[in-house]
């Protein structure tokens, strides 16, 4: 939960109509504590404000679920307070507008401490971009090289490379996916902790085109760095033996 709540001060340069907080704010709200100083600076547990994100991922594990969505750049993160049954199916990139609110709320085994934290009330989706297999018709198949991985994580790494390729840059990618001609296979391996050596990817796919015979696109690494929310990506290069980061 203490982790919510420090990401959750970042939303104050973007609260808009919703007031900007004061320094005071920040350091309080960073400490955890709701209390008479955060009330003589405008802190409004009923005010609702809107923006749009784009939404990058979703936590369960700690005491109160959250989203996780990007702002110019920046990492924020948002309470769950949402009716059930009201949240759109989302994939990282998409784009959504989050009504929420600043509310007070307590963490189990924390004295019950109240702690001032933004509550997202409502998400509608407005935009797909991650959604690569809505924008691209090329055929595609995902082979895994290792067998009985739970279809969950098997859905989780085959959206990362989607967003990997909807997104990119490279050119021979991106010519190669408007191409009408060929398919797409893509092998995945993943890597344990400790298993592979310091800065290797903890995911691999090798993306090969197939026309009239086997041409790799790209051997693409992905770090997938769950502590900030952010996906580092690397290319084998054949020369050096080892994965460079692309910058």
């Amino acid at each position: 939960m203490r982790k919510t709540v420090i990401f959750s001060i970042i939303l104050a340069f973007i609260a808009g109509s919703c007031g900007q907080a004061t320094k005071k704010q920040a350091e309080t709200a960073n400490s955890g504590t709701v209390d008479k100083q955060e009330e003589e600076t405008g802190f409004q547990a009923d005010k609702t404000c809107t923006g749009i994100f784009e939404y990058v991922d979703y936590n369960a594990l700690y005491d109160y679920p959250f989203f996780v969505v990007k702002k110019d750049n920046q990492i924020l993160t948002l309470i769950d307070d949402c009716p059930i049954g009201n949240v759109p199916a989302l994939n990282r990139g998409d784009i959504v507008e989050i009504q929420w609110k600043t509310d007070s709320v307590q963490t189990a085994g924390d004295n019950n401490t109240a702690h001032k934290a933004e509550l997202a009330v409502n998400i509608r989706k407005t935009g797909e971009l991650s959604v690569f297999r809505k924008t691209n018709s090329k055929p595609r198949s995902y082979i895994f090289m290792e067998n009985n991985l739970p279809e969950a994580y098997q859905t989780a790494v085959i959206n990362e490379v989607e967003y990997f390729l909807a997104n990119t840059t490279d050119k021979n990618i991106s010519q190669y996916l408007n191409d009408e001609k060929g398919d797409i296979q893509i092998y995945i391996s993943r890597y344990k902790d400790g298993e592979a050596g310091k800065g290797y990817p903890s995911i691999t796919a090798r993306i090969d085109n197939y026309v009239e015979s086997e041409h790799t696109l790209i051997q693409l690494g992905i770090e997938l760095d769950n502590e900030n929310y952010e996906r580092i990506y690397y290319q084998f290069d054949k020369d050096k033996k080892e994965y460079i980061r692309f910058e």
